[in-house]
């Protein structure tokens, strides 16, 4: 007999209940009926440079109306009860009946976080989850297993049998929750995942804390390296976000994006908000990409289903090359395959027709080497670090949001960047080497159209800086100017910092995205920094008694107070008006004389809606 109870269901047969919150056993628990109470909420995953989504986290919810006090508690007491493959096979189908139900599912992946426990399980089998995609007409690689670090597996080698077997059958693999658990570097190593979950705890406040910043930082730098894609979990904030980018996360998840929804309609394939965000910066680095697309050789792929027999005709075909870009289902790159790992079996008396036997054991993935990845839009710099990394490296994978699009060899690169040197050169300022004025307009057009963002735009200019350069001469004004910029570099180096040298004593500076309180402490900061540093370039005489003498613009002697600098601040809000550049410029002019007289030398408005 069964009863509606607060909470789910109670049985009255004598074998189980679930009535309030705890779960209450006879003799075992009923999953199946827990199984039918629990549901998934959705959270999307989303590349940093278009918010488009690259697939959704499914979270476990209703265990509280299962009985149960939290998430792991229902998987504990599965496991106790020697039910945990069962629990989760079932809770795999739920899930993926869901996800189907999706718009463009088949262009997404579910990521689906597997209980390392599971592995060891006595009833653990193989080929179930490929039946249930089939069932759903999904290919493998639409699933991504998160394996946690938080159960201790790493002296437990016969949990690595089954998850390379599912990679063998081309499922993908994440680390979640990395940094935080027992594995590490050690499974990081051993699992050869695809992705790498940042746990949120190096994430929190990621935007001011350096030792945060660092160590994620050398994450991705190693993850890039082995061709696996990091995703940055738990961002909240906009400067969490523009940290994760700044840094080089390729995907981003949490509130900031969107909270986990049991709605599936109000998820998306676009994230408007995050597209904002990231568009400014694709506008920096356009020349990049259009360079490295220039550049990029569009070598054929090879995907992961081919037989041996292909493989070996494929290089048969094609002498002049010795090795294949290996991509999966979705055309997201897994590596490389070199002929020469083949030579083994070619030259030996049975080895290629060992291959070719599809019950030997052995497929392309077995072939697959591990290749340093990047995406089109990234700095060619941050690129070339990646190649440097890796000695062994022929050249670099390049992806679009995960999707293979060509190779660069490291002969392009060296080309790219040649490229790119030239172009800066151009538009450098001679003296200082930084930017000139042509991409401070830039700089300043971006910003105008931009209204999803906030910018502060900061004009500097030296006072008494004439009477100092006929005192002392051109070079001593040089150093001055020099001493300037490099105080600009020192101190604004960030993702959403731009720094300029208009020309002669004249400074720009763009913040995006930071409040008029934190940009106004960081030009008083400036200021108070070179008032200090430029008393070194003046006789001990004159530093003592704060001045001068020299002629003035009329031509009469007088005191003439030591170098300073004064700020022009202009604030454009949120959906600001779309002003010209040139007023915009113009109005940074007028405010100048207001900023010379002012008692801090800086003088500050706004721009709003």
């Amino acid at each position: 007999m069964t009863v509606k109870t607060k909470h789910a269901f109670q049985l009255l047969d004598g074998a189980y209940s679930i009535q309030g919150r705890s779960p209450i056993m006879t003799s075992k628990y009923n999953w199946p009926l827990v199984v039918k109470i629990l549901t998934f909420a959705f959270q999307p995953i989303v590349s940093v440079r278009n918010g488009n989504c690259l697939g959704y986290e499914v979270l476990l919810r209703n265990w509280k109306e299962a009985g149960f006090t939290s998430i792991d508690e229902v998987f504990n007491q599965a496991f106790e009860d020697n039910y945990l493959y069962k629990l989760d096979l079932q809770l795999r189908e739920k899930a993926i009946r869901n996800f189907k139900q999706l718009p463009g599912s088949s262009n997404l992946r579910l990521f689906y976080n597997l209980d390392n426990r599971v592995l060891e399980m006595q009833d653990y089998s193989t080929g179930n989850t490929v039946e249930l995609l089939a069932k759903y007409d999904l290919p493998t690689s639409t699933l991504c297993f998160e394996i946690s670090e938080k159960h201790d597996l790493t002296h437990k080698d016969q949990w690595l049998k089954p998850l390379h077997n599912y990679k063998k059958q081309h499922f993908q693999v994440a680390i979640d929750d990395y940094g935080t658990g027992f594995a590490g570097m050690k499974l990081l190593y051993q699992a050869e995942p695809n992705f790498v979950k940042i746990d949120r705890f190096f994430i929190s406040d990621i935007a001011k804390d350096n030792k945060k910043r660092l160590f994620v930082s050398k994450i991705v730098e190693l993850a890039h390296l082995m061709g696996i894609s990091i995703i940055a979990e738990g961002v909240e904030t906009q400067k969490e976000y523009y940290a994760c980018k700044e840094i080089g996360c390729d995907f981003v998840q949490g509130y900031f994006i969107q909270r986990p929804m049991l709605d599936l309609e109000k998820l998306c394939l676009e994230y408007d908000h995050i597209a904002a965000l990231a568009k400014r910066d694709q506008r920096k680095r356009s020349d990049d990409q259009w360079m490295i697309s220039k550049e990029m050789k569009e070598i054929l792929a090879i995907p992961i289903t081919t037989d041996m027999f292909t493989v070996f005709e494929m290089f048969r075909q094609n002498k002049h090359r010795n090795f294949f870009p290996v991509v999966d289902e979705r055309s997201t790159p897994l590596g490389m395959i070199h002929e020469q790992d083949l030579k083994e079996f070619v030259y030996s008396l049975y080895g290629k027709d060992l291959l070719q036997n599809r019950y030997s054991g052995k497929s392309l993935i077995d072939f697959i080497r591990p290749t340093p990845v990047a995406d089109v839009t990234s700095p060619a710099e941050e690129i070339l670090k990646i190649f440097t990394s890796d000695k062994d490296a022929e050249g670099i994978i390049v992806t679009r949001d995960t999707y293979y699009i060509g190779f660069l060899s490291a002969r392009s690169l060296l080309n790219v960047l040649n490229a790119k040197n030239i172009a800066i050169a151009r538009d450098q300022n001679p003296l200082t080497r930084l930017p000139g004025n042509h991409i401070i307009q830039d700089y300043v057009e971006g910003a105008i159209q931009d209204q999803v963002s906030q910018y502060t735009l900061v004009y500097f200019d030296f006072d008494n800086f004439k009477p100092f350069n006929d005192r002392f001469g051109f070079r001593e004004g040089d150093r001055a100017i020099q001493m300037f910029a490099d105080l600009l570099r020192k101190h604004f180096s960030q993702e959403n910092e731009f720094i300029g040298h208009i020309g002669g004593d004249d400074f720009f500076v763009g913040f995006s995205n930071i409040n008029f309180e934190e940009s106004y402490q960081k030009v008083l900061q400036i200021s108070t920094n070179f008032a200090s540093s430029v008393e070194s370039l003046y006789p001990v005489k004159n530093r003592s008694l704060g001045y001068i003498k020299a002629m003035d613009r009329e031509g009469v002697l007088r005191r003439i107070p030591l170098l300073t600098v004064s700020a022009v601040i202009l604030q454009l809000k949120v959906n600001h008006q779309k002003l010209p550049a040139g007023l915009i410029s113009g109005t940074l002019a007028k405010m100048k004389k207001g900023a010379k007289a002012a008692a801090d030398k800086i003088c500050a408005a706004s721009i709003a809606s």
